[in-house]
């Protein structure tokens, strides 16, 4: 039977992203996700109603719109790394990279942001977010992630 916990319960089980527009609509579905779910549920693909325009630049997705208008752009630096997303939704997204190409801040919506910071391993070790929070990620000298502080006091351990 198709309803949509019944799609998001399965999509959930393929380890799949699931996103929501404002109107409650899955979004951002892969065409593997899709192809799943029309094997899955036994559906032809009418249902899907595809009409969503995609536009590239260089290799890069920078343009796609679906069919009721909703729309998400994306910029990339001169390295190819993704700058900024902006959507018809004004739920806007800027990343900002060290010279290595990790991401050191993410801001999202004009209000929340995160910063990240990292070892001379490419260890993520510190992040920061916006509200104040924050978290500081140790490891062991073979790399491996061993403790998790948080600003809440939450603490987690690895063997």
């Amino acid at each position: 039977m198709l309803n949509l916990v019944n799609v998001q319960n399965f999509l959930k089980a393929r380890k799949s992203k699931i996103n929501f527009n404002l109107n409650k609509e899955l979004q951002d579905l892969t065409f593997e996700d899709i192809r799943s779910i029309i094997e899955r549920f036994e559906l032809t693909l009418e249902i899907f109603d595809f009409h969503t325009s995609y536009k590239y630049k260089k290799g890069k997705l920078i343009k796609f719109e679906d069919r009721k208008g909703y729309w998400v752009k994306y910029k990339y630096n001169q390295l190819g790394q993704k700058v900024r997303k902006q959507t018809s939704n004004n739920c806007d997204q800027k990343w900002e990279y060290d010279s290595f190409g990790h991401v050191i801040k993410i801001e999202k919506i004009k209000k929340y942001w995160e910063k990240h910071e990292y070892d001379e391993n490419g260890n993520k070790i510190f992040q920061e977010y916006s509200d104040g929070c924050w978290k500081k990620i140790s490891y062991n000298d073979k790399g491996h992630m061993i403790k998790v502080e948080s600003s809440n006091n939450y603490w987690e351990i690895y063997e």
